[in-house]
């Protein structure tokens, strides 16, 4: 596991963003299983995670954002590209 070299201030700030995040995404994917042929939750997600990746290294907490892009990469990015539902019903799944 990675060091964090951050401020408190900054993680305090992270913190509260990223639990803001994660009451807006479980609202999101619990809509999402309401109409899950709507890519705009998808996408919704996808800058979530976005957010979260960029105010992680903003604070020093480079595995956090390392593993938002990793998410980012392989599971957002690749439904996006596809445009498919097979993809998107395998990103469901997972978000399950």
């Amino acid at each position: 596991m990675k060091n964090i070299y951050t401020d408190d201030e900054l993680l305090q700030i992270f913190l509260d963003e990223a639990l803001s995040l994660d009451e807006s995404m479980t609202q999101v994917v619990v809509d999402w299983h309401q109409n899950p042929k709507n890519n705009q939750y998808v996408q919704s997600l996808y800058r979530y995670v976005h957010t979260i990746q960029g105010g992680a290294r903003l604070a020093g907490i480079m595995s956090v954002g390392d593993l938002a892009d990793e998410i980012e990469a392989v599971f957002f990015k690749n439904c996006w590209i596809k445009k498919s539902l097979p993809a998107q019903v395998g990103l469901q799944s997972l978000v399950n």
